[in-house]
């Protein structure tokens, strides 16, 4: 076996060395998933190393083939899977979208995607594996409500934008961290520093189908009936509500829930049922849902059509039907 490159990351972590195609097949599945994985030319180059550490709510692996491969895991069902080239490059398809990750380009493979990739020679990947179900309980408390459809991200992260970058470091950083600390209890509490930075900068730093509920601001701590209004408006966006029925339900007076909600949010309590109900539209449109727009709108008390994409495009700068057509992850 040939012995590990100088600078490559987590080599205490080492999970299988070898030239066997069929060896490296079973063991990268067994972290990931069963796949497709096929040499594509100059077989005698194949020289596959994966090394792997799950670090409890983040996983993080370190993969080259030495060969260029064909690989196609299709849809990766319980886990998202952000790969970060070190050296090389790779052509992936995941969903509609097709591209190439290299140096500058990361790519973010969301569950419900299918995907298929081709490696070339000399690609060498640092790769973060997040189980679906714990981001989705994480976004759903850091965004303070119930996320409804799987969080899908846009699979390209462009480097060139500062957030992105920031977010690559960390991952970096905590790869060195783990590669010298390891994974025991005296790590425990930087462990779980990091696997929060790295859930909340992915949620913050990648598009992804949930963004348009990140847009609104708070002006400063939040009154508890103003918050016990949008909790109900969220919870019920789906029901024929009232002014009256939200004032009730927040305790107060609908005089004095107004006043509450222009004093912190500027709007009014049925100006953010609606947005909140555009909101749930644009999530149905962009998670490839195969009703129709108008069933989709009125889905969400919107029956004029018409008016419907008035305030659709008002808020989000295109038509429903564009959405539909080309969604957030449904590439």
């Amino acid at each position: 076996m040939p012995g590990a490159p100088a600078r490559e990351p987590l080599r205490r972590f080492n999970l299988f060395r070898s030239r066997d195609l069929d060896e490296a097949r079973e063991q990268v599945g067994r972290v990931f998933c069963p796949h497709r994985l096929t040499i594509a030319r100059e077989p005698r180059r194949f020289d596959a190393v994966q090394n792997h550490v799950d670090t409890g709510r983040v996983s993080l692996s370190y993969i080259d083939y030495g060969a260029d491969v064909e690989i196609e895991p299709g849809e990766l069902g319980s886990f998202y899977l952000i790969q970060i080239p070190l050296s090389g490059s790779a052509a992936i398809r995941s969903g509609r979208t097709a591209f190439t990750t290299h140096a500058r380009c990361v790519s973010v493979l969301n569950p419900n995607r299918h995907t298929a990739m081709t490696w070339k020679a000399g690609c060498r990947k640092l790769q973060v594996q997040i189980r679906t179900a714990e981001l989705s309980a994480f976004a759903a408390s850091y965004l303070g409500r119930d996320i409804g459809h799987v969080l899908t991200f846009d699979p390209v992260m462009d480097l060139s934008r500062p957030q992105a970058r920031d977010w690559v470091g960390a991952v970096g950083a905590y790869a060195r961290f783990i590669d010298r600390v390891g994974t025991g209890p005296e790590s425990g509490d930087l462990r779980a520093y990091y696997a929060d930075e790295i859930l909340r900068g992915l949620i913050e730093a990648q598009h992804h189908s949930h963004s348009h509920f990140m847009t609104d601001t708070p002006r400063g701590p939040m009154p508890r009936h103003v918050k016990a209004a949008l909790d109900f408006i969220r919870a019920h966006a789906g029901e024929p509500l009232t002014a009256s029925a939200i004032a009730r339900a927040s305790g107060v007076a609908g005089r004095t829930l107004q006043l509450g909600f222009q004093s912190f949010l500027g709007t009014t309590p049925m100006r953010v049922l609606r947005d909140e109900r555009l909101d749930r539209c644009r999530l149905d449109l962009a998670s490839g849902d195969t009703r129709t727009v108008r069933e989709i709108a009125r889905n969400w008390g919107f029956d004029h059509p018409g008016r419907f994409a008035q305030y659709y495009k008002a808020r989000f700068g295109e038509s429903p039907k564009t959405t539909g057509s080309g969604a957030t992850g449904s590439a």
